[in-house]
């Protein structure tokens, strides 16, 4: 699949990859992650039986500007628009606290065990009154990782 890493003509690295007899070539890493969030768009788009032009991506919290812009380039090579990038546990966060609406204000800590690095995220959620319906809100009191 992978037969040699090289440089492009801009000092890039690009991988020569050989999936079948059809596709094949030398692609940067932009253009490999690209195919990665295709795939994934279109799969999304048969799922929900709708077109799907705009993504939130979580990223670790390590990832300096130049990774996340590389992720942005990816998505739009593969057709989508980047709303917002937000760290891994604040998405989690925020899957957590979706359909929440509590009385009191509540903390939870959320632990991100990765492959690579150990991640802390301090959240408290609260609720607030919006045109007469109650509102929860999430604030990130704290974010760190090794």
């Amino acid at each position: 699949m992978f037969n040699d890493i090289s440089k492009d003509d801009w000092g890039l690295v690009a991988y020569n990859i050989d999936l079948d007899e059809l596709n094949s070539g030398t692609y940067t890493s932009e253009e490999v992650l690209a195919m990665v969030l295709k795939h994934a768009k279109d799969l999304s788009e048969t799922q929900a039986n709708a077109e799907i032009s705009d993504v939130v991506l979580t990223v670790p919290w390590y990832w300096d500007m130049n990774w996340k812009q590389m992720l942005i380039d990816s998505a739009e090579l593969a057709g989508l628009r980047v709303v917002s990038l937000i760290p891994e546990n604040v998405g989690a966060a925020v899957a957590y606290g979706v359909d929440r609406v509590d009385e009191t204000d509540h903390y939870v800590l959320f632990i991100n065990l990765g492959a690579s690095d150990l991640e802390l995220t301090f959240i408290r959620y609260f609720a607030t009154e919006k045109g007469g319906k109650k509102v929860e809100n999430i604030e990130v009191l704290l974010e760190d990782g090794e």
